[in-house]
């Protein structure tokens, strides 16, 4: 193409860019200002004077109503519940952004897609509800997922008490728990893999928090101002803790790296707790950290983690505690840890779909599974009537 199409083809698509633009037009009905676009309505902004109920209509100008902007109900702080009518797509960043009375939202079957932050600091809403047959979110305690619950997207700010998190969510999203001041624990399942970007900030009643082995990475911001917090153990999983993670955690005494040193932002415990003095504490067998200071931070040395015994090593090596039952089933995912450490499984993963299989060919059935577990007795056994069952063989692993 000469310099002269591309000019040509440069201005040709110009043109069709500020026809698109164009055909969209602002308005309003009562309180509500909205844009217009050839087959479809977004909601762009609502008076921040108004109050109680308010119900989004399901069309303006006989045209659907299928997005919520950015921001468009930001600072609205006394109005009270929010009715999203089906047909609504998508929920914009900070669409109601310090709707401090906002205390119940329903998210209708339509709704594909929630933009960051969108209910952040709604102080009062406790719960948010997914309608069912939505096929990209879910609901559980309240507590916004995506739908396979992989993901945990929104805990609200009005939640109370403890949060238990599902075995199935792999990563908290960025300012998933922001500002839910009224949260005091959260028991974090050994599924997730990453704290998102402010996850936890501003939880100024979150007294402890249990990071599980698995997660590889902790974002920036992950506890800011978490002023109750007075002590954090660091799994060995953890490789990368973003900037600020810790900052302004004004009671936190101690930090416990369980593993090596992971890759550290900046300022990451800066402005904790100076009385008395914060320190760091490694285990001696451990890399990466110097003594007696670490970033400027005072550190203690602690003895290497005794061994006691091939499963309770096997259990340290993914951060669980040593004398775990064998037969417990931690994650929930109906895989115990001494079938996990039997099979060289990761405990830590939801296991439900990682079992052998047996592979049927014919009349005859098969199946391959790890069997070199020390200290594990591996039986065979056959039935042809799953009632009375012969054994073939035995095998017993050293200890």
């Amino acid at each position: 193409m000469s310099p002269k199409q591309i000019v040509s083809a440069s201005w040709k698509l110009a043109a069709v860019l500020f026809c698109i633009v164009s055909s969209a037009t602002a308005a309003t009905l009562g309180d509500f200002t909205y844009t217009a676009f050839a087959e479809s309505v977004t909601i762009t902004d609502y008076a921040d004077e108004a109050i109680g109920l308010v119900v989004i209509p399901q069309s303006i100008e006989g045209k659907t109503v299928t997005a919520i902007g950015a921001a468009a109900f930001s600072s609205c702080s006394e109005v009270t519940s929010v009715e999203i009518p089906p047909g609504v797509t998508g929920i914009g960043d900070l669409a109601f952004f310090g709707c401090t009375k906002l205390a119940t939202v329903n998210i209708p079957a339509s709704v594909t897609s929630i933009g960051s932050q969108a209910f952040y600091t709604c102080s009062a809403m406790a719960s948010i509800t997914v309608d069912a047959a939505n096929l990209s979110y879910s609901s559980s305690g309240g507590v916004l997922f995506d739908k396979s619950q992989s993901v945990l997207i929104v805990c609200p700010a009005g939640k109370a008490g403890s949060v238990s998190i599902p075995g199935t969510v792999t990563h908290i999203e960025e300012f998933a728990f922001a500002d839910c001041a009224g949260l005091t624990g959260v028991t974090m399942s050994t599924g997730v893999t990453s704290i998102g970007v402010s996850a936890f900030e501003s939880c100024i009643r979150l007294t402890s928090i249990t990071i599980p082995h698995g997660v590889t990475s902790i974002g920036g911001s992950a506890f800011y101002f978490c002023t109750s917090l007075t002590s954090v153990s660091i799994p060995g999983s953890v490789t990368d803790i973003g900037d600020w993670a810790f900052q302004n955690c004004s009671f936190l005494t101690s930090a416990t790296f369980i593993g090596n040193a992971p890759l550290m932002g900046d300022l990451v415990f800066d402005n904790v707790s100076t009385i008395p003095a914060f320190k760091i504490s490694y285990y001696a067998d451990r890399t990466g950290f110097t003594s007696p200071n670490w970033l400027g931070y005072s550190v203690i040395i602690l003895p290497a983690l005794p061994v006691v015994s091939v499963f309770d090593s096997w259990l340290a090596l993914y951060g669980l505690p040593a004398g775990s039952d064998p037969q417990s089933d931690p994650n929930g995912d109906g895989v115990s840890l001494m079938m996990a450490y039997a099979l060289k499984l990761d405990p830590t993963k939801n296991l439900a779909s990682s079992m052998p299989v047996p592979q049927i060919s014919g009349n005859q059935m098969s199946m391959s599974l790890y069997a070199a577990s020390k200290g594990v007795s591996y039986t065979v056994q056959s039935s042809s009537d799953l009632q009375n069952w012969t054994t073939h063989s035995r095998m017993r692993q050293p200890v």
